[in-house]
């Protein structure tokens, strides 16, 4: 009666949930996908279930799921997070985070459980922000060219007077380096 009520109480949580709940054996057959599957991965859970995960893992991401074919990483790991890309119905592919827990029995692992949820959006802004992080960063280094190119002296100073930019020009001129210069004050 304890298992039935567990069971019912799991199948509540994984039928209900945004997330795709899924129960794995260690070879990545699924056995239990929930029907959250047809909303983010376009498929029906009886497509999927009995297949393989690696099915579906763009092949270039497949390295990444090593932990799971190979137990004695997992056997060390309460829990494990995967980021990794999936392919869908329509075979475009979306990136999934993945919480894997390792079920063991007699101290081997028989299954695992698994919570995924679509990450792709949150993985197109972190791209788009190291891009953006990568073009200041050629912007500085630019002015920082152009600034040390001239022979004119070239500082910035902030409200306390201390200096946050000196050129090559200025530095040569005192027989210092720039970095020299950077958060002190003429004082």
């Amino acid at each position: 009666k304890a298992l039935l009520d567990s069971e019912q109480k799991f199948r509540l949580l994984a039928e209900h949930s945004e997330d795709i709940i899924s129960v794995n054996l260690p070879d990545g057959t699924l056995q239990y996908i929930s029907p959250s599957v047809q909303k983010i991965l376009g498929f029906r859970p009886d497509e999927v279930e009995g297949h393989s995960v690696y099915d579906y893992v763009h092949p270039d991401d497949l390295p990444k799921l090593q932990p799971m074919t190979d137990g004695s990483q997992l056997n060390e790991v309460e829990y494990l997070t995967l980021r990794y890309r999936m392919r869908t119905r329509e075979g475009d592919y979306i990136w999934l985070e993945s919480i894997l827990k390792p079920v063991k029995e007699d101290g081997e692992i028989y299954k695992l459980i698994g919570a995924s949820r679509n990450i792709t959006e949150r993985r197109k802004s972190e791209t788009q922000k190291e891009q953006l992080l990568a073009e200041v960063k050629q912007s500085e280094e630019l002015l920082r060219t152009v600034i040390d190119s001239t022979p004119d002296w070239i500082f910035i100073k902030d409200s306390g007077h201390r200096f946050l930019l000196v050129n090559q020009a200025f530095a040569d001129a005192l027989n210092r380096t720039p970095f020299d210069f950077i958060g002190k004050t003429d004082l």
